[in-house]
């Protein structure tokens, strides 16, 4: 990741994704980043707090809707996982990461301006609205 800078959410970082380390193709599941066997290429989950309205303009390929079935997954997670939020534009989903990090997540982190930062500065191809 790049660009990063601490968010006031305590150990929530609000960073931008480096697409050239993320390959949703090559994932295995949903939300997942492959492995390559990197030092700094690591798994996380990438979990998009939009509706499902929104989602159908656009989605981050391999992310995953919050929606019950993952919230109760991630809660079952390791607490020390990686997972990554998103939403339009950046602050429903640092809300979402500090719900987490209240409930004991340590390694959470947003995607600065959302699905919006995204499709203006690392995939165009993702709609904006």
């Amino acid at each position: 990741m790049k660009g990063s800078r601490t968010a006031p959410l305590g150990k929530v970082d609000d960073q931008y994704l480096d697409h050239t380390r993320y390959d949703a193709k090559a994932a295995p599941n949903a939300g997942r980043k492959s492995d390559p066997g990197g030092p700094e290429y690591k798994a996380f989950d990438l979990v998009d707090v939009r509706s499902p309205a929104e989602r159908a303009i656009g989605v981050i390929p391999g992310s995953r809707i919050l929606d019950q079935e993952t919230y109760e997954e991630l809660l079952q997670a390791d607490p020390d996982a990686p997972i990554v939020f998103t939403c339009h534009f950046g602050e429903r989903s640092r809300a979402a990461a500090e719900h987490f990090r209240q409930r004991g997540f340590t390694n959470l982190y947003n995607v600065r301006d959302g699905i919006d930062g995204w499709s203006r500065t690392v995939d165009p191809g993702v709609p904006r609205y």
